[in-house]
Formats: C-alpha cells, sequence, structure tokens
C-alpha cells in the first residue's frame, strides 16, 4: 500500500480520497490495483492534497507493507511540485535513496472551496451573530434613552474676590 501524508508547518491541511473531504484527516491508505512480485504496481484513484498554504506543507509518500511499517518514502513541500508526471525517487527508512526505487505520479492543481461548515451550522452562526446584534443595539438605545433624560447638572461658579 501507499500511505500520502500532509504535514503542515502552517495552516490546514488534509488529505482525502474524494472532494469535498469529509475529515480532517492527514493520512490516506491506497491499496494496490495490481502487479507485484518483481512488476510494477499499480495504484488506482486519485489522492487529493488539500493544503491552505502549499508552500508551508510537506508531502510524505511512502509504501507501506502490511503492518503499516515503512518500507520507503520521499518527502517534498508541496508547493514546488509542479503538474504533470513526476518521479519520486524512494529513500530508505536511513534516509538514503534506494537504488532503481522510484514512484511515478500525477500532480495536477486545482482551487478548493473551504467547505468545511455545512450549511446549515453556517446559517446558525448568522442567526446567532445577527441576534447577539440585535441585543448589542437595544442596550446601546437603552443607555441613549437613559443619558437623554438626565437633566444638567447646575454648576454653580466661584469667585476668589470677595
Amino acid at each position: 500500500s501507499l500511505s500520502v501524508e500532509l504535514h503542515a508547518i502552517g495552516g490546514f491541511s488534509c488529505v482525502s480520497l474524494k472532494l469535498p473531504p469529509a475529515t480532517a484527516r492527514s493520512r490516506q491508505l491506497v491499496g494496490a490495483k495490481g502487479g507485484g512480485g518483481g512488476e510494477a504496481v499499480r495504484y488506482g484513484g486519485a489522492v487529493h492534497c488539500i493544503a491552505a498554504e502549499k508552500q508551508q506543507t510537506v508531502l510524505r509518500v511512502a509504501v507501506v507493507d502490511d503492518d503499516e511499517e515503512d518500507v520507503a518514502y520521499e518527502t517534498c513541500v508541496l508547493g514546488v511540485l509542479r503538474q504533470g508526471y513526476r518521479v519520486l525517487h524512494m529513500r530508505s527508512a536511513q534516509g538514503t535513496r534506494i537504488r532503481n526505487c522510484y514512484l511515478l505520479c500525477h500532480v495536477s492543481f486545482t482551487t478548493q472551496v473551504n467547505a468545511w461548515v455545512g450549511e446549515g451550522e453556517m446559517m446558525e452562526y448568522v442567526r446567532s451573530k445577527e441576534k447577539e446584534m440585535e441585543e448589542r443595539v437595544d442596550e446601546a438605545e437603552a443607555e441613549v434613552a437613559k443619558l437623554k433624560g438626565l437633566t444638567p447638572c447646575s454648576s454653580s461658579s466661584y469667585s476668589g474676590a470677595g
């Protein structure tokens, strides 16, 4: 299997198999679609990496065994990837590059609308803020009315001459 992970240094990020993402998971496992035993292994489907700050988000792709232990991995900053087909030269657990061990992947970029808050939740939030604002306006109007009801204080002047 493949493990696709995002590590945000700044901002928000998540990994999902479909859009819009249902959870804020930072790791997603993708199963093999064939191959193995010396053949090239295919991994099917798209993995969506969503990042608010792609220049501050690290992408980590790892090949994992049945126990979900890393066999090989590669990391890069998400923002430096270019669109198109890319080759990731995989590394061992010690961080050294593995000879003749590559992962071919297709990279494409789109803009995703922030859909983390549902319409119902958003409308409930807006209504609560409207109610809060109305209460504050009522308080302010009551304070103004109270201030208008006060009579000016009579002042007496004192002259030091006498």
